[in-house]
């Protein structure tokens, strides 16, 4: 069993299948996903993280969509066009198009155009609207920030807490840091995209 089949079983176990899409107040199991992410991808064993697509737990199918983008495999594109286009899940179709989009080869592409006027679901199809405007596929640096993030600073901008100083390029090419506004207005970061 290679080390990624041992951090998707793990990852199973703590976040099951019918978990809801929703935190609670308190519920830190997101520590667990981004841990397992960023593990996955910095093991870089596409064929081994591929196995999750085919696993009974959706949130692990799901994760593995996810990480498959980071990886940025072109092999991995009929398998997520697949799911763009098939799976039941909605928020796993979602993923695959973000994982397309920071693919960014032809036939990522080609395979986000055939869904868009396909898809029933507005959050999905806007995914995929998203993923078509990318000028390139996973932003420069994207991948090595992942992997660069820790334990220890996962989940240090909690509500009531001074949110840890970084760095974000904005779709507009602008460049904005935490220090900007601090002490001067609330902030509330969205992030539409897996690696933005």
């Amino acid at each position: 069993m290679s080390n990624v089949s041992d951090l998707l079983q793990t990852f199973s176990e703590s976040w099951p299948s019918d978990r809801k899409d929703f935190r609670i107040e308190g519920d830190e199991s997101w520590k667990a996903y981004a841990a397992t992410l960023r593990d996955i991808v910095a093991e870089g064993d596409v064929e081994a993280a591929s196995q999750g697509l085919h696993h009974e737990n959706k949130q692990v199918k799901a994760l593995t969509v996810r990480a498959l983008g980071f990886l940025r495999e072109p092999k991995t594109v009929p398998a997520l066009a697949n799911i763009l286009s098939a799976d039941d899940w909605a928020t796993c179709r979602l993923i695959a198009a973000d994982s397309l989009g920071m693919i960014g080869t032809k036939d990522a592409r080609d395979a986000l155009g055939a869904a868009v006027t396909s898809e029933d679901s507005a959050d999905v199809a806007l995914h995929i609207e998203i993923a078509l405007g990318r000028s390139s596929g996973l932003e420069s640096g994207a991948l090595a920030d992942l992997k660069k993030i820790d334990d220890a600073s996962l989940g240090k901008a909690a509500i009531g807490n001074t949110a840890p100083d970084f760095t974000l390029t904005t779709a507009d090419e602008s460049v904005v840091t935490m220090l900007d506004y601090r002490d001067k207005q609330p902030v509330a970061l969205y992030f539409l995209y897996g690696d933005g």
